[in-house]
């Protein structure tokens, strides 16, 4: 039995076998449709690539993954961990793109900072888990069970969904504007409140100096500085957080940094 994996490091250094599955080195609906064999159970891949640089799932391959995950009778199993709870303009990511996965995992915002893991599956496979078959570190205890019901209750009360589109929309805009306006940034991409500029140069010294001056960023896949805001941010702080990542890229396109 095997999970095909697919991951944007697979795709961009063409290997294969990260973390012990298996899947194809190109995006490509029939490269996929030949990994999936009479031994796979699922498969398994992010909405959103996160840590490999910020890559929206295309659709139309996303929704022929589901058709193939339907075809072959394997499931669906997305990586939730980043794009979950109101990070991509919903929910969860998967209904940007009408999917209906078997499995999500999720951890992360979903406890509001503290330790949290979690799976959902659809009915008809969680019938399938009896108890002791499915077990995680940080899932099930009653403080991380109280702090992912007060995020969920947080995100309703204050319509953070709906302010969180509005702050994306922001957020696009303007890193639109630094992306026309910088020949270092290559591209501008992202979903919601998940974005990432890509630079033609390594990215480090960008997310150094915004640390140095009060905005956490990161800088993935050597080049993608990358940003993922609160939904609970306000505008005015949103737009001094920007000033000073145009800032470090105006400093790296000079040489100053």
């Amino acid at each position: 039995m095997n999970v095909v994996y697919l991951d944007i490091d697979s795709l961009r250094h063409d290997h294969v076998g990260t973390y012990g599955y298996e899947g194809p080195t190109t995006p490509n609906i029939d490269a996929l449709a030949d990994a999936v064999d009479d031994e796979t159970c699922a498969v398994m891949l992010e909405p959103v690539q996160g840590e490999g640089g910020v890559y929206p799932g295309d659709e139309n391959y996303l929704r022929s993954v589901q058709e193939l995950c339907e075809e072959r009778n394997v499931l669906l199993v997305l990586d939730e961990v980043q794009t979950g709870v109101g990070r991509t303009g919903q929910w969860f990511a998967y209904q940007n793109y009408d999917l209906d996965p078997d499995i999500m995992a999720l951890a992360k915002a979903l406890g509001g900072g503290v330790p949290i893991g979690a799976m959902g599956a659809r009915p008809q496979v969680a019938e399938s888990l009896a108890p002791g078959t499915h077990a995680s570190t940080f899932g099930g205890n009653p403080l991380a069970c109280r702090a992912g019901l007060a995020v969920i209750e947080a995100i309703e009360e204050g319509n953070l969904i709906e302010e969180g589109r509005e702050l994306a929309d922001e957020l696009a805009d303007r890193l639109d504007r630094i992306a026309d306006e910088y020949s270092v940034v290559k591209e501008h991409r992202g979903l919601g409140l998940m974005r990432g500029l890509e630079l033609n140069e390594p990215g480090g010294a960008v997310a150094d100096y915004c640390l140095e001056n009060g905005v956490r960023i990161n800088c993935t896949s050597g080049t993608v500085v990358r940003m993922l805001p609160c939904m609970n941010l306000q505008p005015r702080e949103l737009g001094k957080g920007l000033d000073v990542v145009e800032e470090g890229i105006a400093r790296l396109q000079r040489g100053e940094i």
